[in-house]
């Protein structure tokens, strides 16, 4: 008799990890309930709180549907949802100590404890249902004449199934239970949507006690409380069957073949029973029979395959038993055994562990396969019958899992044949390995016919052709797969070895050949006839004739065979190439249609990698035309699969930002290095950026990026040339008079400097940012001469701005894009001792927006030290971090600091000037578009107030107005709820106040510009009027020269549309008394009465360098610098008297508004015309303030903005800050503040916009250059190289890329909404690289290597002219580099080896031919017109076609005659 062999454990602490107990489960472990996943702790309930001891725990599912796990307390029970999406938990009241409790098909059973002195002959119930946590307990009713008695407890529940135990009649009960659905049964009440209500309240009974209510007796009164109640019912229990059994302690059962089987084991006895019930859908249960076993222990393991009942005899052997199938005994004595999972773990007489698994896993995917889809052919009886001699082929032989399916397989055809195989019982499994191999499946046959003689295969006679045909399938499915390839020869060999003995002529012949070596079979005669079917059907033939008929054939699949349908699903391949091709045939599916049913069906792009390589050529030539014709509308999952992975990057973007890694920065050449010591111009003296290979790509051609950074850098040696000075600097006097004007121009650089490396960094949590110092050391050349300012010049108060805005600097640099900053970040880069770089830092950082992040009581430390720079700082960088928000916490930080918004009568505030008027400015800011009423009154009574004090200067009032301004941006007249405040016409008293009003017109700047501000861009004709200068000369003398210059700018931004790029325009802009003086190329000589038109020409420029901010625009550029290199020219003028000098003053101050004005048109663009202006500024010394140096510095900031990666936005919000930082009355000294204050300079960060497209390789990651092709809406078509600075966003129709490279990706902006936001926020254009030259290489004369080979097929191809010269059609195609696999398919044809042809690789050819002959005609026509070349010519399918028709025929000829 064969018995399972076991296995040793060999390590001790493996025997729980041998197999994974699949399903969940729960268990108490002290005061704690812990439900285990998988055999892996998922989760702890913990109840050492509640103080009550656990009854019950138990995992169910609701009559919701919903899984739950369930803990039972002394009064309580928690119910926690389990389910993916659903996490809730629930407290149930728990009226009764609870006996036990069980799960139900819908909630579970409670059984109450019943006391000692409760009255046994009442018909209270003491099992009770629940059905949801928010439901009241139901009762159960009785179907019948059959009730549950007191005595009467539930022991067990499978299904609808439940088992009771009388105590005192000493019996079993089985029952059937239905869940009745209250709102379905109108007799049924129900309390859903209410709160519960136990029957033992308090509420009630308030002389209750908990104890009283955990203890309840069963008496009068408790019937009392049900009735109250009104209790419903929800289940109904229907009497089955009842056995008098005694002392039963274990039940389980198993499920087979539609029989339930529920066990019990009455130790006592040493026996064991079985009670066989038949479930039948909709209808009650029948009790089938019962049986007895003799045993001491019992217990059921249940696989996927198979579900038995472990026997455990007195005699110490095991068997695994079943009722519908055949005894599986185990070798050997045994102690004991336990059941995990699918695995039986065994203890012997000798103490050694053991172990057998019945799931146990196929080492291959095949085989697994195989027996899922034999489970649908087979029934449930036929089935456990295979699998168990599958389990003997395993565990009795040994044998491996491929040997083991096999040897089952065949058992199922042996037991049938006439003459046995005669073979010497095998008694050592050693033996089945020493026989000869020269047969194919001789040692897997000795096997099958010692499994056919132990078990009893004759009900298997009418599922022979079934379970050849299914085999059949098997192999067709596997034909789909080039992988899998010796899996499907070695299925194809067995299939070949049962046809033979079934005699099925045509499938041997089929199946032979695919054979390569010579298969000798073992002859077998069958007793059974099995008529062979038609066939046999061929997945790659029925390819051909649909292709051939340009139609979807019949397709003779499985229920042909008369098998069920159900056994389609477990070939997907099959059934999803049928549906591809059925699309692809379908004249109303366009090939996109095609890539998205492939992605509906699961097809990925390794997939079809996978099919036959004429399939394979197929699918790929349908991908690449889709992929030049991509639908927008698609997903990621299409785009991916036809490669257009540069397409999904743009789409779909995974991270919202391409961040260039340290692995992205380029190594540098040991040439590059000495060359940065040998010449000191070459030297980086910015530290480096990740950025810097895109911005060395955007100015490739020259060096001028290199040159501004030179220009903005402080914190190097500067050299001079002496030979530049008319003076001697041979003296110590000269000397220093040079390195303090140096020094103040060193002094006013870092606003630049930030400007250049705005947004360049990205640091690391643990890293620490540390400020660039100034260094003012002077070198002389030639010479050696160092020289330095001295100390008493270069003063604490000297250097606390610069230091502040060298803060700023390196605040901006780090990106707004950066996720590592936070409270922790900002404390740990905060230093011991407070300092301006620190609070410039802060400043910075809240521009970026990363103030965000900082704790509110840091903020609290920050200003309660009363450092003014960092109050200075945290203010307006709070409020530029909350920019609109009106957040309530820092609109009181803000407001403590400013006396205005304080309560009348509250004490003076010990804050500096400039801290109150970064506080006024940031109110602006923080209440930005807001129309806040109070707050605009409040700027405005700022602005309009009369007297001048030490706080209220120019200064104050100008940060008021510009706070105005902020709070009703862009708004004019739409100013809800503010119509009493009548702001245009108090602004505009405030506008024309004389001086005697107020000390020099210090309200009129805040007043001009909270106007401009408020009516910008609405065109309003009357407010410009209002605000526009006079145009008598009497009238004009009235106003400050610098007020005109407002006056013009602030016009010419409220009549936005009517600023145009033309010199026409700026003439008409001028006032009719001053034409005579326009053409400041015929002024020799400096005189005061120019001052007016200089500043009106100032500006003019200023609101056309506003106007056209970041647009590049030519025409604006042109006249800029035209302008420039006037005022330029007129700085160089002699200005030896007073009046002259006065008028020089204003003449620098007029060039810088128009040197930055032309930098804000190339803003980013790095324009080489305006930055050789500006490098002549910045040369300039004496008599240039610092004032003037910072205005140029910050020009060349602009115009190499983030080094050509950013330019600016022309937002309402944008204008407004570049109005704030260039505001034209620059200081005249470091300390400077009184006309405007000098943190508000850097608020330009507000206007930067990110506008340069960075295209990168998808393959290497790396940036690239691509031309591009930019199509704006007024028609102009722009031809730029990327990366580079696009147009603004709002212009551009469409951008698309150009070149032979990548493939061509083009962005339609007008016709998808949503595209201009997805480039604005990606800046990155993903390509795949895509070469479409054609080879360079000679083509390779194919002749010589085919003249010597013997293949019928090449025989009739050699002999073709195709393949007579170099230049034949397919030698060309084989040489052809492209992206997708059908050139590879060539290659692939012309390496494969014709003299072993298979069936497989013919009928891949002909698949490949046929459908290109196909695409000239009929539906494929349509579909792939002007696109047949793409693979083969015409002429060579054709040919090459005929002489492949030819081949199969003579082949098959041969074949018959033979």
């Amino acid at each position: 008799m064969l018995e399972l062999k076991t296995n040793v454990i060999q390590d001790p602490e493996l025997k729980d990890s041998l197999d994974l107990q699949e399903n969940d489960r729960v268990e108490i472990i002290g005061d704690a309930v812990h439900y285990i996943v998988n055999d892996h702790l998922n989760r702890v309930f913990n109840y050492t709180v509640d103080q009550q001891k656990i009854h019950a725990a138990l995992i169910t599912t609701f009559a919701s549907g919903k899984k739950a796990i369930v803990v039972i307390l002394d009064d309580i029970g928690y119910v926690y949802y389990v389910g993916d999406n659903n996490n809730d938990s629930y407290i149930i009241n728990v009226p009764f100590s609870t006996e036990s409790a069980w799960s139900s098909p819908s909630g579970l059973y409670l059984q109450r404890h019943r006391s000692s002195d409760e009255n046994l002959n009442t018909d209270l119930p003491h099992i009770f249902c629940l059905n949801d946590p928010l439901d009241e307990l139901t009762l159960i009713k009785f179907d019948g004449k059959k009730i549950l008695s007191l005595f009467d407890s539930i022991v067990y529940v499978v299904g609808e199934i439940v088992v009771t135990h009388n105590k005192k009649e000493k019996k079993l009960s089985f029952w059937r239970s239905r869940f009745i659905d209250p709102e379905s049964d109108q007799s049924i009440k129900s309390s859903r949507n209410r709160r519960r209500e136990s029957s033992f309240s308090r509420e009630k009974n308030p002389d209750l006690t908990r104890s009283d209510s955990i203890h309840y007796t069963a008496n009068t009164r408790l019937s009392e409380k049900f009735e109250e109640q009104g209790l419903a019912y929800s289940t109904i229990f229907s009497h089955i069957e009842s056995f008098p059994i005694t002392g039963s302690t274990s039940f389980d059962s198993i499920l087979g073949n539609g029989v339930l089987v529920i066990t019990t084991l009455v130790k006592e006895l040493e026996k064991g029973y079985m009670m066989l019930f038949r479930l039948v859908r909709d209808r009650s249960p029948y009790f089938l029979d019962s049986l007895q076993l003799h045993a001491i222990n019992l217990s059921a393991i249940k696989s996927k395959h198979l579900q038995k009942i472990v026997v455990l005899s007195s005699k110490g052997k095991v068997s695994l038993e079943s009722p519908m199938s055949p005894s599986l005994p185990i070798e050997g004595t045994f102690r004991s055994f336990r059941v995990h999972g699918a695995t039986l773990y065994l203890e012997d007489t000798d103490g050694v562990q053991r172990y057998i698994s019945l799931d146990n896993r196929a080492s291959n995917s095949l085989v697994k396969w195989c027996l899922s889809v034999i489970r649908y052919v087979l029934p449930l009886r036929e089935y456990e019958i295979f699998y168990t001699g599958h389990l003997y082929a395993l565990f009795a032989f040994k044998l491996s899992h491929d040997e083991a399916f096999i040897s089952s397989i065949l058992a199922c055809f042996t037991f049938f044949s006439r003459d046995k195989v005669h073979v010497e019982p095998i008694e050592d499994c050693n033996e089945a390995y020493s026989l000869s191999s020269k047969f194919h499946f001789k040692k897997e046959i000795l096997i099958a016919s010692q499994l056919s003689s132990h078990l009893d295969y004759s009900t298997f006679k009418n599922y022979l052709m079934p379970l050849a045909i299914t085999l059949h399938f098997i192999s067709e499915e596997l034909r789909l797969d080039s992988v899998v390839k010796p899996r499907k020869d070695q299925l194809v060999a067995l299939l070949l070895q049962i046809t033979t003995w079934l005699k099925w002529p045509r499938y041997c012949e089929y199946y032979n050949f695919d054979i390569a070596e010579t298969f000798l079979s073992i002859p077998l005669s069958i007793q059974v006839d099995v008529e062979e079917p038609v066939g046999p059907t061929s997945i790659l033939q029925w390819i051909i004739e649909c292709l051939r008929s340009q139609s979807t054939v019949p397709f003779y699949g499985l229920e042909s065979y008369g098998l069920p349908h159900s056994c389609s699903t477990m070939f997907p391949q099959t059934l999803s190439l049928m549906q591809l091709l059925d699309c692809l045939l379908n004249p109303n599916m366009t090939l996109q249609n095609l890539v998205e049913e492939m992605v509906r069906l699961g097809i990925s792009r390794k997939r079809c990698e996978r099919y036959p390589f004429g399939i394979l050529c197929i699918i790929f030539t349908v991908l690449e035309i889709a992929a030049e014709e991509y639908s927008p509308n698609w997903e990621s999952e299409e785009l991916r699969l036809v490669n257009r992975l540069d397409v999904d990057s743009f789409l779909h973007p995974k991270t919202p930002k391409w961040v260039f890694n340290k692995q992205d920065q380029e190594v540098k050449e040991i040439k590059a290095l000495t060359s940065t010591v040998t010449d000191s111009t070459l030297v980086d003296t910015q530290s480096f950026h990740p950025y810097k290979v895109v911005t060395d790509m955007i100015f490739r051609e020259d060096r001028r990026l290199a040159e501004v950074n030179k220009l903005l850098n402080y914190s190097s040696q500067i050299t001079i040339m002496t030979e530049h000075f008319d003076v001697d600097l041979s003296s110590v006097p000269m000397q220093q008079k040079v390195a303090q004007c140096i020094c103040v121009r060193t002094l006013s650089v870092p606003i630049g400097a930030g400007m250049l490396t705005y947004g360049s960094k990205n640091p690391l949590p643990t890293e620490k940012v540390t400020p660039r110092l100034f260094n003012f050391t002077l070198h002389l050349h030639p010479g050696t001469l160092i020289i330095q300012p001295n100390k008493e010049f270069v003063t604490q108060e000297l250097t606390e701005w610069p230091e502040f805005n060298v803060g700023v600097a390196l605040g901006l640099s780090i990106s707004k894009f950066s996720k590592e900053i936070n409270t922790s970040w900002i404390m740990f880069n905060r230093p011991e001792t407070l300092t301006a770089y620190h609070a410039g830092f802060l400043f910075g950082l809240g521009l970026n927006g990363h103030l965000k992040a900082l704790a509110t009581w840091h903020s609290f430390i920050y200003l309660t030290s009363k450092h003014d720079t960092t109050s200075i700082g945290l203010l307006l960088g709070l409020a530029s971090s909350y920019l609109g928000s009106m957040d309530a916490k820092v609109t009181k930080l803000l407001s403590v600091h400013i006396s205005a918004l304080l309560p009348v009568g509250s004490n003076e505030l010990n804050i500096s000037p400039l801290t109150q008027t970064a506080g006024i400015l940031g109110i602006g800011l923080l209440f930005h578009d807001s129309c806040h009423r109070r707050m605009s009154e409040v700027t405005m009574e700022e602005i309009l107030a009369s007297n001048e004090s030490e706080l209220k200067n120019e200064g104050y009032k100008l940060a008021a107005g510009f706070s105005l301004g902020l709070i009703n941006l862009g708004r004019g007249s739409n100013l809800p709820g503010m119509s009493d405040l009548k702001l245009v016409s108090r602004l505009q008293v405030g506008i024309s106040s004389q001086a005697t009003f107020q000390s020099l017109e210090a309200g009129s700047p805040g007043a001009i510009m909270a106007l401009t501000m408020i009516y910008m861009k609405t065109n309003d004709l009357e407010v410009a009027k209002k605000i526009d200068i006079p145009k008598s000369r009497y009238l004009l003398d009235f106003y400050r020269p610098d007020l005109i210059l407002l006056r013009v700018a602030g016009k010419n931004l409220i009549m936005w549309d009517e600023v145009k790029a033309d010199y026409e325009w700026v003439k008409y802009q001028i006032p009719d008394i001053m034409l005579s003086q326009f053409d400041l190329q015929e002024k020799k000589v400096l005189s005061s009465d120019d001052l007016l038109l200089y500043n009106v020409l100032a500006g003019i420029c200023f609101s056309l360098g506003l106007r056209f901010a970041g647009t590049g625009n030519p025409k604006a550029k042109e006249i800029l610098i035209n302008f420039l290199d006037s005022f330029i020219r007129l700085c160089h003028l002699p200005a030896k008297t007073h009046d002259e000098r006065v008028t020089a003053v204003t003449v620098i101050r007029c060039t810088q508004i128009v040197a930055l004005s032309s930098s804000c048109v190339m803003a980013g663009y790095c324009d080489l015309d305006v930055l050789r202006r500006l490098r002549v500024l910045h040369g300039r010394m004496e008599p240039v303030n610092y004032g003037a140096q910072m205005a140029t510095h910050m020009a060349l900031g602009i115009l190499s903005l983030g080094g050509g990666r950013y330019s600016l936005s022309r937002s309402n919000l944008a204008i407004a800050a570049l109005l704030i930082s260039f505001y034209p009355q620059f200081p005249r000294t470091t300390q400077d503040n009184r006309a405007h204050l000098q943190a508000a300079r850097n608020l330009w960060a507000l206007a930067v916009e990110e506008r340069c497209i960075i295209p990168r390789n998808q393959d290497t990651k790396q940036p690239c250059i691509v031309p591009l092709n930019v199509v704006q809406k007024s028609g102009a078509v722009q031809k730029l190289e990327a990366p580079i600075l696009l147009p603004p966003y709002d212009s551009i129709s469409s951008v698309s890329t150009l070149g032979d490279k990548y493939w061509n990706l083009k962005i339609d902006l007008d016709n998808n909404s949503d595209y201009r936001e997805l480039l604005r926020e990606s800046q990155t254009l993903t390509l795949m690289p895509y070469d479409r030259t054609s080879s360079k290489e000679e083509p390779l004369n194919l002749f010589p290597k085919l003249k010597d080979t013997s293949s019928p097929l090449w025989n009739l191809v050699k002999t073709s002219r195709l393949f007579q010269s170099s230049n034949s059609p397919l030698n060309v195609a084989s040489l052809q580099e492209s992206n997708n696999k059908t050139s590879l398919g060539v290659k692939l044809l012309l390496s494969m080896d014709f003299d072993n042809l298979t069936r497989d690789r013919l009928l891949s050819l002909q698949i490949l031919l046929q459908f290109f002959e196909s695409c000239w005609t009929g539906v494929l026509l349509n579909k792939f017109h002007s696109r047949q070349y793409l693979f083969l010519s015409r002429d060579l399918v054709e040919d090459l076609s005929l002489r492949v028709w030819e081949y199969v025929y003579s082949h098959n000829h041969n074949e018959e005659s033979v």
